[in-house]
C-alpha cells in the first residue's frame, strides 16, 4: 500500500471510500473534505490526531460532503498554547452542504 499525505487521500478517495490514517496528521491549513468518505485510524485501538501547530490557525477540516470521522480526535493545539481563530470543523461552505457523522473514538 502506498502511503499519501491527508491531503494526497482526500483527493483520490472516490464516492464510498474510506481512509486510514497512519499517523498522527498535522495540518498547515484547512483541508476540504468534498467527497463521501470514512475518515478512520488505520488502528482503532490507538487513535490518530488531526491537529495544527500554526498560531491562530482557520479551521482544520471543511466538509462538503457526506463524512464520517471514526476513531480519530481532532485537536486545536491548546495542549502546546496554540489558539484557533475559528472552530475546528466546518460543516459547508455557504455554497455547498455538507453531512458530518462523528463516530465512536
Amino acid at each position: 500500500m502506498e502511503k499519501r499525505s491527508i491531503y494526497e487521500a482526500i483527493t483520490k478517495v472516490y464516492n464510498g471510500g474510506t481512509i486510514k490514517l497512519l499517523k498522527n496528521i498535522n495540518l498547515s491549513e484547512t483541508a476540504a473534505l468534498t467527497k463521501t468518505s470514512v475518515i478512520t485510524s488505520n488502528d482503532v485501538s490507538s487513535p490518530v490526531t488531526v491537529t495544527s501547530n500554526v498560531e491562530q490557525h482557520g479551521y482544520l477540516l471543511r466538509v462538503i460532503a457526506d463524512v464520517t470521522l471514526k476513531d480519530i480526535i481532532v485537536d486545536g493545539g491548546s495542549e502546546n498554547n496554540i489558539t484557533a481563530s475559528r472552530a475546528l470543523i466546518a460543516v459547508g461552505d455557504g455554497t455547498n452542504s455538507g453531512k458530518l457523522t462523528l463516530n465512536d473514538g
